[in-house]
């Protein structure tokens, strides 16, 4: 969002930006479960990490409304995913009585880092320029995939076959 103001584009490149993304994470959203259940989880999260490399690098060489429709909306689709893998796991290994407590610390650190996430990227952002924060973000994801492809089937459980 920050290239797209200081580019000089408007407000309807940055609708369209957001549009493309909501569209994306839902059909994200509808499709993840089905792919859960296909998937290794370990599979599914360490396909997720790597894809998430080039996204965030491409994001940080963009240039237009069309590269960061299309990027963004490609974050959206594949998010998802690991957000039940994940959610899955931390079900099945949390003992019911503390379901409740468990899922409202991880909603409370979700909160947390939306909220500081956008902070961050522009004090990062404003005295180095917007491509920082994604370049950080691309770094940060490779060191993520590479630490979740070390310890895919490790920490997941056991692997259902595909």
């Amino acid at each position: 969002m920050f290239t797209l103001q200081e580019g000089g584009h408007g407000a309807a490149p940055m609708g369209l930006v957001l549009a493309a993304s909501g569209a994306a994470g839902l059909v994200g959203s509808l499709t993840a479960p089905r792919l859960a259940r296909r998937l290794r989880p370990g599979r599914a999260l360490v396909a997720v990490s790597w894809l998430m490399v080039p996204l965030a690098a491409g994001l940080a060489a963009a240039s237009g409304p069309w590269a960061y429709g299309a990027l963004f909306a490609a974050f959206c689709l594949i998010m998802p995913l690991a957000t039940v893998v994940l959610q899955s796991r931390a079900i099945q290994a949390t003992p019911q009585h503390l379901q409740a407590r468990a899922g409202a610390v991880l909603a409370t650190a979700a909160g947390g880092a939306a909220a500081l996430a956008p902070a961050l990227a522009g004090l990062l952002a404003a005295p180095a320029g917007a491509a920082v924060p994604t370049g950080a973000c691309a770094v940060l994801l490779a060191a993520l995939a590479l630490w979740t492809t070390a310890r895919a089937g490790r920490s997941l459980g056991p692997e259902r076959a595909a």
